[in-house]
């Protein structure tokens, strides 16, 4: 059965794929927890379910802010610039 929280993780890791995330990510965590690059619905699921943390998705570009409770979620974005 899932969770609410089960779709919140889901529905965070399906914006970030959409916006160009890979499979894998750098995450950075509050304590030792993780650090590194990790799988990006794992890490999510994780810092989610444990709280705060910040996975680089694309560095310069797209990231995701998982608060201290692990309910708030930012994705961070940066537009690209216009070509020509």
């Amino acid at each position: 059965m899932r969770t609410k929280r089960d779709e919140h993780v889901t529905e965070v890791y399906e914006r970030l794929v959409a916006g160009g995330a890979p499979e894998q990510c750098f995450v950075l965590a509050a304590g030792d927890r993780h650090r590194g690059r990790y799988p990006l619905r794992a890490a999510l699921g994780d810092l989610m379910r444990e709280g705060s943390g910040f996975i680089s998705c694309v560095p310069g570009a797209l990231a995701a802010y998982v608060g201290e409770d692990g309910s708030s979620v930012f994705i961070l974005r940066r537009p690209r610039a216009p070509r020509g």
